[in-house]
């Protein structure tokens, strides 16, 4: 199977975070290839990104991600399967079949396991989710599953990102709300613990809520403290 791992590093923020985190995946993902979106002609290394983009003002880069995979559609048709990691992580520990889906694979959020967490509340949003929904809360940092599956998902999501941007409206947590609406509506055939989504700096209100709730988390991607660098 051809796995592609994409990652996105726009403005002086981010590039630092590249290469320590494509050695990391060298290391410890699956066999894959890197597809980075960058600004930069160099990524590290001398390596130059797949594809050369625009730095945006926050919240672009995180809010259009999708819109910028589907600028590689045609070449991720290529791949039996898609990830997308955020560029300030670290993978820490082997990352195997596990990750392998039919269809779409999230991650708990760390901080809101077995809760409704943050969903949209906003009904003029596409993201909105109603108090009464029965939702699983995802991280936005780690997802993605078998291409097609995947790809139909970032159509799906650029659209209703769009269709907001026109109506001026602008979801609470940018992409990750309308990834939790989509996944809401489409549950993931893979969900994997917090492990794949493991603050840095993780502490008792974390640890305590995953032990509550009979999960064995220990760090596999790290989420970088960005405070620290």
């Amino acid at each position: 199977m051809r796995t592609a791992l994409l990652i996105i590093a726009t403005g002086e923020k981010y590039h630092k975070y590249v290469q320590p985190l494509l050695l990391s995946a060298r290391d410890y993902f699956v066999p894959h290839t890197a597809v980075v979106f960058s600004d930069v002609d160099d990524v590290g290394y001398g390596e130059r990104p797949y594809m050369k983009i625009p730095h945006e003002e926050w919240p672009g880069p995180t809010l259009h991600r999708y819109h910028t995979f589907l600028k590689a559609k045609k070449y991720l048709n290529s791949f039996d399967n898609i990830y997308y990691l955020d560029a300030d992580m670290l993978i820490v520990a082997p990352i195997g079949d596990e990750i392998f889906s039919s269809g779409i694979l999230a991650v708990q959020h760390p901080g809101y396991v077995n809760e409704r967490g943050t969903p949209d509340r906003n009904p003029s949003s596409l993201s909105f989710m109603p108090h009464n929904a029965m939702n699983e809360y995802f991280c936005g940092g780690f997802n993605g599953g078998e291409s097609a599956a995947f790809l139909s998902m970032a159509e799906e999501l650029a659209w209703r990102i769009d269709a907001d941007t026109n109506n001026g409206v602008l979801a609470i947590w940018n992409d990750e709300s309308h990834l939790n609406r989509y996944l809401h509506e489409n549950p993931p055939t893979t969900v994997l613990d917090p492990s794949y989504c493991y603050p840095e700096n993780a502490s008792a209100h974390y640890t305590d809520k995953w032990k509550a709730a009979g999960l064995n988390v220990t760090p596999k991607i790290l989420a970088l403290d960005k405070g620290k660098r």
